[in-house]
């Protein structure tokens, strides 16, 4: 009876470690226990510690004899180490065991626990044999552990007189990989292996963090992953080394009921994409880099997606590498919204930086730039639905973008100076391109392959007209309000210049652009006016910011405040804003305004009108620009607001520069006189005639308002109330009479007292 249980070193865990050892135990501290380790259960005395070799291994064996016996369980317990995050423990060890009754039965084996109480059985041999020199390996299944205090232990249950020895030696336990789960504190982490978030588990990552991958390992989420970078403190994942890759973050099969979130991370160094979702519908990426990441054997050098529903927010797309599908994205039965995102300097051999398969897809305000494919910017095949929004596509070495047998609405985008075509539609595709800018790119415009294929461009900037259009053309009729002249970017400002990069020019509209205020009448601009084409829309015409009464004061006033046209940027002599208000009729005097983009008004005539179809707009003054970002202007209104009605005005403020005028939209405003008369004094009662008084008083000029007085503008009416009771309150069934004039005549009354008293309010 020789045997005595394997126990083994304790090594410190840490994940911000190489080393994958939980434990490690050779046994050569004989006669001792080695630290840490404990026995438990019947006879523990029968353990030792001996200078032995019997198992094979290194000097040194642990064993349990068969003196002291007993009947029960015993234990050789390990010292304790941290589960937690630790995923695909191995547990090898070296024994033999020499049987002595050959009759009598007993059980050997390994177990683990979290608490020395309940224990789970991990490998067993129940038998009545001896067992030759041998290695076992267990595998240990992460449920058995996540927890800060685990342990393995050796044991044996029956009679230690039924076997001679048990022999144990060179125990080795590790693990191959990380478990993702719980909350990870801001560190720097090396994980062993692949981190796996399992099904039903949610790993959280603090601001701040940053991983460190080996090659071939990976981030592997079958739960849920959260993400929680910061603008200031990023969450990074990158390879151990530069001259290593590692294999980025696959999410595969999620049966999280809540999306997955990576927000502020950066991510390079990869080589199976960035990221890899299979199957996997609830992901939500934003504010994140994806930089020098590559495949290999895979599509997609940042993301690659199968059956996959994704919204990427905010995030740059630069320096990514793709042999097969693209360079940057590759989608497959997928559907993705892309918001302000940037792609750059991507590169695919073999297809486009973006390439897209079935699925969906929207992107909105992203930029495609400096990318080099072998096909395009963006590839589109056998895609029901997808939408460009106010995106740049430029400075590509092939196409902008390909279509192959799929559906693509172009709205308010600029494909400019691409190396080859802006839009290729092969198959049968269509296209509806709206309110953009299609120009000086290197080959034709568009090249529309098929007959059958729909196209159909309004409200645009085509470079050649209708001749942009190559192959099968477009019919007159679904060509409708386009622009062909050049539409003067700020710079480049004309021509193929692919050579100038794209990351620096400046693809806003010039003053005189021809595409300003040209686009779909169905839209406006934020300043109100008619949208522009193209990404950039100018905000020429000022914006009345804020129109309200002037308080406190008299009436007749209101406030008003306005944006400045984004013209107004230096200063210009005899650049201007003037404000109109709308008039019910034509004006039988003053002066009209022939034309607004000459009007120069004098300082001493004010009452300039113009007309606009139907119409009629008062000159109310001017303020010069001087490149202020806000300006105001108190005007007048000919009544204030009252009992009849507002009595409002519309506004509207023109800015007038050299080569002609923005106007805003309008807003309406009414005045209120905020201050009431002074109470009336002075008051004198006279006999007047033999049946009638007159009630005289001071008239009243002014109003108070915190003690300062101000002088009435609008007509005072008088009030005047009756009773005999000297406190009475003046009331409809006391009123007497009004009158607009300090003096009243009254009726003689019968009663030897009667008072009376006056009520003063302006008209308005």
């Amino acid at each position: 009876m020789k045997i005595y249980l394997i126990l083994f070193v304790f090594i410190a865990f840490s994940l911000s470690l190489y080393s994958a050892d939980l434990i490690q135990e050779n046994f050569s501290s004989y006669p001792a226990i080695p630290a840490g380790w404990t026995i438990t259960g019947t006879q523990t005395s029968a353990w030792h510690i001996a200078g032995t070799t019997h198992t094979g291994g290194t000097l040194g064996e642990a064993y349990l004899g068969f003196s002291p016996s007993s009947t029960g369980t015993t234990r050789l317990i390990s010292p304790v180490f941290d589960s937690r995050k630790v995923h695909d423990m191995t547990l090898t060890f070296k024994h033999l065991l020499d049987d002595y009754s050959t009759t009598n039965t007993y059980t050997i084996g390994v177990q683990i626990s979290t608490n020395l109480t309940s224990w789970t059985t991990l490998w067993s041999v129940t038998g009545s044999s001896s067992i030759p020199a041998s290695i076992e390996t267990v595998s240990i299944p992460y449920t058995n552990g996540i927890s800060e205090h685990t342990y393995i232990a050796f044991f044996f249950t029956g009679n230690n007189n039924d076997l001679n020895y048990w022999y144990l030696d060179d125990v080795l336990l590790t693990y191959a990989n990380t478990l993702g789960y719980g909350i990870w504190p801001p560190d720097i982490y090396y994980p062993v292996g692949t981190i796996v978030v399992p099904h039903g588990y949610t790993m959280t990552i603090d601001p701040g963090s940053c991983f460190y991958f080996g090659d071939t390992t990976n981030l592997l989420v079958l739960g849920r992953l959260i993400v929680n970078g910061t603008e200031t403190q990023h969450v990074n994942f990158l390879s151990v080394n530069m001259s290593s890759y590692w294999g980025g973050i696959n999410f595969i099969y999620s049966d999280a009921t809540d999306s997955s979130i990576v927000n502020y991370a950066n991510i390079g160094k990869s080589k199976s994409s960035g990221i890899y979702a299979d199957h996997f519908s609830k992901l939500r990426v934003s504010n994140s880099t994806f930089n020098t990441n590559i495949d290999s054997g895979v599509d997609g050098g940042c993301m690659h997606l199968v059956n996959s529903d994704i919204v990427v927010n905010n995030c740059t797309f630069d320096i990514n590498t793709s042999d097969f599908h693209g360079g940057a994205i590759y989608s497959y039965a997928s559907n993705f919204i892309f918001n302000r995102c940037n792609f750059k300097y991507n590169q695919s051999s073999t297809s486009s930086t973006i390439d897209v398969t079935l699925g969906n897809i929207t992107m909105n305000d992203c930029n495609l730039t400096n990318n080099t494919t072998l096909e395009a910017a963006l590839c589109l095949t056998n895609v029901p639905s997808a939408t460009l929004n106010r995106c740049l596509i430029a400075n590509n070495s092939n196409n902008g973008v390909n279509l192959i047998g799929s559906n693509l609405y172009i709205n308010h985008c600029d494909i400019v100076n691409n190396v080859a075509t802006a839009v290729v539609m092969d198959i049968v595709s269509a296209c509806n391109i709206n309110s953009s800018i299609i120009y000086a790119n290197g080959a034709t415009q568009i090249i529309n392959n098929h007959a059958n294929t729909s196209i159909f461009i309004s409200y645009s900037c085509l470079q050649g007209g209708t001749s942009g259009v190559g192959g099968a053309g477009i019919s007159s009729s679904y060509f409708l309000s386009n622009l062909s002249a050049n539409p003067l970017f700020v710079s480049p400002t004309a021509g193929l210049n692919t050579s100038y990069n794209a990351l620096i020019a400046d693809w806003r509209l010039q003053n005189a652009s021809p595409c300003i205020n040209t686009g779909s009448p169905v839209t406006l601009d934020l300043d109100g006016s008619i949208s522009d084409m193209g990404i950039y829309a100018r905000q020429c015409s000022p914006m009345i910011s804020f129109l309200a009464d002037v308080t406190p004061d008299q009436g007749h006033q209101l406030d008003l405040r306005w944006k400045r046209s984004d013209i107004d940027v230096s200063f210009i002599p005899n650049i201007f804003y003037s404000v109109w208000r709308e008039g019910a009729s034509k004006a039988s005097t003053g002066t009209r305004v022939a034309n607004m983009s000459t009007f120069k008004p004098s300082k001493n005539i004010s009452d300039y009108y113009y007309t606009n179809g139907r119409s009629v707009w008062y000159y109310l003054g001017q303020v010069p620009a001087v490149t202020f970002t806000d300006y105001g202007l108190i005007i007048p209104t000919a009544q204030d607001s009252s009992t009849t009605g507002t009595h409002g005005i519309t506004v509207m403020v023109i800015f007038h520069y050299t080569t002609g005028i923005f106007q805003s939209i309008t807003r309406y405003g009414y005045s209120v006189d905020n201050i009431p008369p002074d109470a009336a004094r002075g008051i004198a009662l006279e006999s007047y005639s033999p049946s009638q008084l007159k009630l005289k008083w001071n008239p009243i000029a002014t109003g108070t308002w915190a003690g300062n007085s101000y002088p009435e503008v609008n007509l005072i009416t008088y009030r005047v109330y009756g009773s005999i009771n000297p406190n009475f309150i003046p009331s409809p069934s006391n009123y007497i009479m009004a009158t607009t004039t300090p003096e009243a005549v009254l009726t003689r009354r019968a009663e030897s007292r009667f008072f009376y008293r006056i009520i003063a309010a302006d008209s308005q």
